[in-house]
């Protein structure tokens, strides 16, 4: 199925993402509201199957499983469109930011994750 990596790269003066404690790299608080946020709006979301959230020191990345038609495929950019505003409005409503909140949103095709198992039908 195809996959699409949707980058949104946070404005300068926005609250800082992730941070580094005792060589342990963690997503802050403003982070981690973004990372649920974000995954809860899209397991909602009709035609998107949501795979992976990250945040970055300056973005938030998800990866989304989209069909292979065009019109699956452009509900996963609506759907970017969606988390975009709704994440933007929530963090103004909750005082996290005062102004924009994304510097970008860009599109990526993804690829599918390697196995983290081989599996092997030939006895050793």
């Amino acid at each position: 199925m195809p996959r699409m990596l949707i980058r949104f790269h946070v404005c300068d003066g926005s609250p800082v993402l992730i941070e580094e404690r005792h060589g342990v790299i963690r997503p802050t608080a403003f982070g981690r509201w973004l990372l649920e946020r974000a995954a809860s709006i899209l397991l909602d979301w009709p035609a998107v199957a949501f795979h992976q959230v990250e945040v970055t020191r300056a973005a938030l990345e998800l990866v989304i499983i989209t069909g292979g038609s065009p019109e699956q495929r452009n509900a996963g950019r609506v759907a970017a469109r969606a988390v975009a505003r709704e994440l933007s409005l929530a963090a103004t409503r909750r005082g996290w930011v005062g102004g924009e909140l994304w510097q970008s949103v860009r599109i990526f095709p993804a690829r599918a994750p390697r196995p983290m198992l081989a599996v092997s039908s030939e006895p050793e």
